[in-house]
């Protein structure tokens, strides 16, 4: 039962770090959006800002990527 019980608490903090990984990801995309947006209309500024944005979209993705990757690991091995 302490295994079973450790094992959904372990499975809840992945969840949870998964989603917040996400919401960042959405939160990221949503400025990238008004940037690139700004950047058509003329705004250099906002296009050196979507870049950067654009950037950290990547890493963001790459970290979830890793995380959800040593997840599956994981439970391969319980």
């Amino acid at each position: 039962m302490l295994i079973y019980l450790q094992s959904i608490k372990i499975n809840l903090d992945f969840k949870k770090k998964v989603m917040e990984t996400l919401e960042q990801i959405k939160t990221l995309v949503e400025e990238l959006s008004v940037d690139t947006t700004k950047f058509f209309k003329g705004n250099n500024s906002a296009g050196t800002r979507a870049r950067k944005l654009a950037q950290d979209i990547k890493n963001l993705l790459q970290k979830l990527r890793t995380e959800i990757l040593d997840e599956r690991k994981k439970e391969g091995n319980e």
